[in-house]
This record gives C-alpha cells, sequence and structure tokens, in this order.
C-alpha cells in the first residue's frame, strides 16, 4: 500500500511517494530516492540521503535494509516502525508527560551528538520526523542531512523550524540541530511554537513558494 504519495514535478520534485510492502514475511518501507537538489548556488550539490544510511548505525535511526531498483527507479529499503510522530504531541490536547518529552529529546540529543561526530549535520529536525511508540524512538528521513566540515549552504527546511542563519544566509551549521530540536522540546512542552506571531497565525499556508509559512515561522525565528 502507498503511505505516502510523492508529488509530480518533473524537474524539482520535494516529495518521495513511499510505499508499504510485504517481502518473505517481512513488512518493508520502500522510499523513492529523489536525490533532492539541495543548493542552486553549486552543481553537484544534491541530497546523499542513501549514503547517510551506508555511513550510519544507530539503534535510534530506521533501520536501512539497502537499495533496490523496480522499473529503472531506485527505491530505498527500510524496516517497518510501528509509532506516533513526536508532532502527535505537540498541541496542548496531547502533550506527554514532562519526564516522558525530557527522556525522549534527552535521547534525540544523543542521537546529534552521534551524527555530528561523524560529520553530519541532519539539517531537519521536527517532529514529523521522529517516530515514538511508548519506548523507542527512530529517527526518519536524512533527505537533507549533508556531510558538514564546517557550514553547509541549503535553500531547503521546514520553515517552522529554520534557525537564524538559515533564514538570513542559507547557511547551516551543525550548530543548526541544536536550535531546531530547541523548538522541537519547547513544542512538547507547551503546545504551541516559541516564536510564531499570534496575528499572523491567519495567514494561508500551502502556496508554491511558502512565503506565508516564512514569514509566519522562518522570520519569527
Amino acid at each position: 500500500g502507498r503511505l505516502q504519495g510523492g508529488d509530480n514535478d518533473e524537474f524539482f520534485p520535494v516529495a518521495s511517494n513511499l510505499f508499504l510492502l510485504e517481502r518473505d514475511g517481512k513488512t518493508e518501507v520502500f522510499k523513492e530516492n529523489l536525490r533532492l537538489y539541495l543548493d542552486f548556488t553549486g552543481t553537484d550539490r544534491y541530497s546523499t540521503e542513501k549514503e547517510m544510511y551506508e555511513a550510519i548505525s544507530h539503534d535510534d535511526v530506521i533501520k536501512y535494509l539497502g537499495a533496490a531498483t523496480i522499473e529503472g527507479i531506485e527505491f530505498l529499503r527500510f524496516e517497518y516502525f510501528e509509532g506516533k510522530p513526536l508532532s502527535s504531541f505537540t498541541s496542548i490536547e496531547s502533550l506527554l508527560p514532562v519526564g516522558e518529552t525530557v527522556g525522549i529529546v534527552s535521547r534525540l540529543a544523543e542521537l546529534l551528538d552521534y551524527l555530528h561526530g561523524r560529520g553530519i549535520a541532519y539539517m531537519d529536525t521536527k517532529g514529523k520526523n521522529v517516530l515514538y511508540n511508548g519506548k523507542d524512538i527512530k529517527e526518519l528521513d536524512f533527505g537533507m542531512a549533508r556531510f558538514c566540515n564546517g557550514s553547509v549552504r541549503s535553500l531547503l527546511s521546514t520553515p517552522e523550524y529554520v534557525a537564524p542563519e538559515m533564514g538570513t544566509s542559507f547557511t547551516g551549521y551543525k550548530e543548526t540541530d541544536i536550535f531546531q530540536i530547541g523548538i522541537l522540546f519547547y513544542e512538547m512542552l507547551c503546545g504551541k511554537h516559541p516564536f510564531a506571531r499570534r496575528e499572523l497565525y491567519d495567514f494561508i499556508e500551502g502556496d508554491m513558494h511558502r512565503e506565508s509559512a516564512i514569514v509566519k515561522y522562518a522570520l519569527a525565528n
């Protein structure tokens, strides 16, 4: 079955197709490997998600099972982990107990420290990218992660979690991950975004260039 529908933009796709498949009695997730274009200032700034998964091994990262090519399309294969995204616990009505939230964010911080130690900046920490089943967490989606020796250039990120340095100069660092996890921690404790201006909540989101979301969040951040 299809878990997520990708977009149809053949020039600059930003969403992958995700499929749930049964193989040899086991459930796997197949993700279309789009190799997203991350930086228009260079000629080779493509996503290296596959290479990221091949370079890391951590219990709190979704287990990578290798790649498969079907009808000329490369797919990344992952274990199926049944859990809820942390974004499910960022509203007033759905907050977890404080101690549980602290434990989750502590594990996520340790994971980011592990990645930083291997020269990787994750660049897209947000509730949607971490699954939780009441015991364990699994970080997903390394499409925006970059091998980082100092700083990286990128035009892609989620507006709600854009750090100041990315919003002003499209420059990211390993420390950018710390800002993003801080935003997520605040949301899980308080049930709201720390910087979004209340009077901007009525802006229409989903426009082609994300102007409303950028005004609402990135500039405030």
